[in-house]
């Protein structure tokens, strides 16, 4: 591979490469599997809630009105009732 070749390739990969780890790093953030059990104590809103012995927990895909907003008491009334 000829010197003026070698560095448009070596762009090319680089920047491939720090895509590639950029879309692992963002999937993973998004996602944990947790092993264990507990009961919730504590409905913080509609989204999100207290267990014990895991700590809050925000549910995935799920988004409701926070305090103050319309719709915050039916949401946490809803997940309550779960």
């Amino acid at each position: 591979m000829s010197k003026r070749n070698f560095h448009p390739f070596l762009v090319i990969f680089t920047v491939s490469l720090v895509l590639i780890s950029l879309n692992f790093f963002i999937i993973q953030g998004y996602a944990w599997e947790i092993d264990s059990t507990g009961t919730a104590y504590y409905i913080v809103d509609g989204d999100t809630l207290d267990v014990t012995s895991v700590g809050r927990i925000r549910l995935a895909d799920i988004d409701t009105p926070e305090s103050g907003d319309s719709g915050y008491a039916a949401a946490k009334n809803y997940l309550n009732s779960l």
